[in-house]
């Protein structure tokens, strides 16, 4: 037997309805998706300079590339352009990268 009054689960269900509308229900723009193609052609050319061409032939598969996911996320399109866009040496970009991949969603 539920223990809620009649109705309560109304604001549940609208909140859900809210949430799922406003996760990923729209394409990226494209100032994103520029940012995260920049972001993706400077992390293939650094994993070579810092890496070797081996691992650049592997970071460059298609399998690989996460543009799309990259632009539909506004916290990694703005640390991208804010934080790791900006830096001046590959060691410091694969370094901004590494700190992105490690902080809690």
């Amino acid at each position: 037997m539920s223990t809620l009054r009649p109705g309560a689960r109304a604001p549940m269900l609208v909140t859900a309805a809210v949430l799922v509308a406003g996760c990923g229900s729209k394409a990226p723009s494209a100032a994103n998706q520029q940012i995260c193609t920049q972001a993706a052609e400077r992390y293939v050319r650094c994993v070579g300079e810092e890496l070797g061409p081996e691992a650049q032939r592997v970071a460059a598969s298609p399998d690989k590339d996460g543009v799309a996911a990259c632009a539909r996320s506004q916290r990694t399109v703005a640390w991208y352009r804010d934080k790791c866009l900006p830096t001046t040496t590959c060691k410091a970009f694969m370094d901004c990268t590494l700190d992105l991949a490690m902080q809690e969603p």
